[in-house]
């Protein structure tokens, strides 16, 4: 999509969009890591997730329609990587309870309905020793790429405090995102 634009546009994009494979080495994954991956845009992060955790690991990936994983059907042609509609990641159906190393929230929280209710249900697959990589628009940026009903970075912290999970560190993010890294609370999971 950006290789039509002129170089020096291409770059000034380049600056501000995420690179899959840097927020995975900031966030420490390991080979045979078990991860489930929700967000827009659907899939981002199954190509730089599967290059770490190899064929040992498994993905999860939830897509919020059957047309976006038909799609994400044609684009994952990895073995151990599982897709499934969120409704049934919401429902209790996309993995075994305390088995995830690792959840990757990517802006969901700014379009769900009840974030509160999303957090909770989803808490519920992630080890005592997982941790949860909330990434959303930042409302602090004010672009036109910036969504009316974002979560601040603060907004985000609270909710995820109530819901149970403990901040652990900020992510460097470029652009238009913030990336939030949070745990368990003691007992929570």
């Amino acid at each position: 999509m950006l290789l039509g634009l002129p170089k020096k546009i291409q770059a000034s994009f380049a600056k501000r969009m995420i690179d899959p494979s840097d927020i995975v080495r900031q966030l420490g994954v390991d080979q045979g890591w078990r991860v489930l991956e929700l967000g827009i845009p659907v899939g981002f992060f199954a190509h730089a997730l599967h290059a770490v955790i190899g064929d040992e690991g498994e993905m999860i990936i939830a897509a919020p329609s059957s047309e976006a994983l038909e799609k994400l059907h044609d684009e994952i042609d990895h073995v151990h990587t599982k897709t499934t509609l969120l409704s049934h990641v919401l429902a209790g159906q996309a993995a075994t309870d305390h088995s995830l190393d690792l959840i990757i929230i990517t802006n969901v929280l700014s379009n769900a309905a009840h974030a509160d209710n999303f957090c909770l249900g989803i808490s519920r697959y992630l080890k005592s020793t997982g941790r949860i990589l909330v990434l959303d628009w930042d409302v602090e940026a004010e672009t036109e790429f910036t969504k009316p009903n974002a979560l601040s970075r603060e907004q985000a912290l609270q909710l995820l405090s109530k819901c149970g999970w403990t901040f652990e560190r900020l992510l460097t993010t470029p652009g238009y995102h913030y990336g939030l890294i949070f745990r368990p609370s003691a007992g929570a999971a």
